[in-house]
């Protein structure tokens, strides 16, 4: 299976390659946004009845040198938005990792499943919205840049799910901001499971289709290895600092992004 991080990082396996310097797939991998556009938007209709259509050249690159795909949301044939997306990675963070003094070796073991297609999904950049009389043009809408740090959820996937559930069902959440300067676009799904389910997040959840009822894996205590099933019953952020409990972070994790490969 493809690995992405190898695509903009050839030498990632030499000795003398610096996890610091690395190049980031997100930004600098057009095949990542070729493949993400085949098995998530091609010819996709949305929950909420429109439809997306991608722009002929698949990919483009934007004012920052950064790629992004640029699609078109219909209804009737009517261009109702043009939204510019940028791949988001949802694995282990590399960042964290190093912090909890794990070496490059088993930085790059768990890359090697991560950083498969399984380990990305899109965001929205910038939404250009032609229900408005003057073309309303929405920018600085990165829930990618959002839901990492440490005051939110340290890139956590498993926290974010847990967060945007609460907006979804009308609570208090941490990023309720950012969720709302995205609405256009989580509209789009019209509920929590939906949006799971479109995006093949699955994986993530107990699997169940009711926006009261559907619950978020705990991946710093999921361990399908020793068949625990643990599920998030709140957003607190946090991340292992110690090694063996971030390894073991990653290695949950991965579990997930591996099913989601073969969705």
């Amino acid at each position: 299976m493809m690995n992405y991080f190898k695509d903009v990082n050839p030498n990632w396996i030499d000795e003398s390659f610096d996890l610091r310097k690395r190049e980031d797939p997100d930004a600098k991998s057009k095949k990542l946004y070729e493949d993400l556009v085949k098995w998530l938007l091609d010819k996709k209709e949305l929950p909420n009845g429109n439809i997306i259509k991608v722009e002929d050249e698949v990919v483009w690159i934007d004012k920052y040198g950064t790629y992004e795909v640029r699609i078109e949301i219909l209804n009737g044939g009517k261009s109702l938005y043009r939204v510019g997306l940028g791949s988001d990675y949802i694995g282990a963070s590399v960042y964290w990792a190093i912090k909890a003094k794990i070496g490059k070796e088993e930085i790059v073991d768990f890359l090697k499943i991560s950083r498969t297609i399984g380990g990305h999904m899109f965001f929205p950049r910038w939404i250009k919205d032609y229900t408005t009389t003057n073309n309303e043009f929405h920018h600085s809408l990165s829930i990618n840049k959002a839901k990492g740090g440490r005051n939110d959820f340290y890139d956590r996937f498993d926290l974010f799910l847990f967060d945007l559930n609460s907006w979804y069902l009308g609570k208090e959440s941490k990023l309720k901001d950012v969720y709302d300067k995205n609405k256009i676009w989580l509209n789009q799904f019209e509920t929590f499971p939906q949006f799971i389910s479109f995006f093949k997040l699955d994986g993530f959840t107990n699997g169940n289709k009711n926006e009261n009822k559907i619950l978020i894996k705990n991946l710093l205590t999921f361990n399908p290895e020793k068949k625990i099933i643990a599920y998030l019953d709140n957003n607190n952020s946090t991340i292992p600092t110690e090694k063996v409990a971030y390894i073991d972070y990653a290695r949950h994790s991965n579990s997930v992004i591996l099913l989601r490969n073969n969705k």
